[in-house]
């Protein structure tokens, strides 16, 4: 059960703070409709917060909400909640926030390379200027202008002083 749901939370998750949010309103989504039958809860409160978290709960197949039950909700959302916090992340470096279409493509573009249980993390760096940096597994590789501007100082240096008359 387990497995299933996070197969289904990484179906159109790839952001692992987002994976996190999913699996923690899911979480208080079925203890509440499990537990309190029929009393108003703070769910109803953090899912109206978040009216993406809200449509996605609502989307997910019965068959799987069924199958989570009173007995096997804790073991099932532990093992979820151990399996995400076991992926390592990508760590994508930006010069600016991205908006979430263009971080889909990226996500899915990652999947294909690297797997179905592949997450990334992304991070604001103004300071990179254009491009982005990557950091994977303790490598880290910058792909930004910043980079090959001071990768090529010299060069550059080099090419104003042949225009400048002292």
């Amino acid at each position: 059960m387990a497995t299933d749901l996070l197969t289904i939370i990484l179906s159109d998750t790839y952001i692992k703070n987002q994976a996190e949010k999913k699996v923690l309103a899911l979480k208080n989504y079925l203890l509440s409709s499990l537990f309190t039958e029929g009393k108003k809860t703070m769910t109803a409160k953090t899912t109206a917060d978040n009216p993406e978290l809200d449509i996605w709960i609502k989307s997910l197949d019965e068959k799987i909400i069924k199958g989570i039950t009173p007995q096997n909700v804790y073991s099932v959302f532990d093992k979820t909640e151990a399996d995400i916090k076991a992926v390592e992340p990508l760590v994508l470096y930006l010069p600016y926030d991205l908006p979430g279409e263009e971080i889909t493509q990226i996500g899915r573009m990652l999947r294909k390379d690297y797997g179905p249980k592949f997450l990334i993390e992304v991070t604001i760096d103004p300071n990179l200027i254009a491009g982005c940096a990557l950091s994977y597994k303790g490598i880290y590789k910058d792909y930004s202008v910043k980079q090959r501007i001071s990768d090529n100082k010299e060069a550059i240096l080099k090419s104003f002083k042949q225009y400048v008359k002292h």
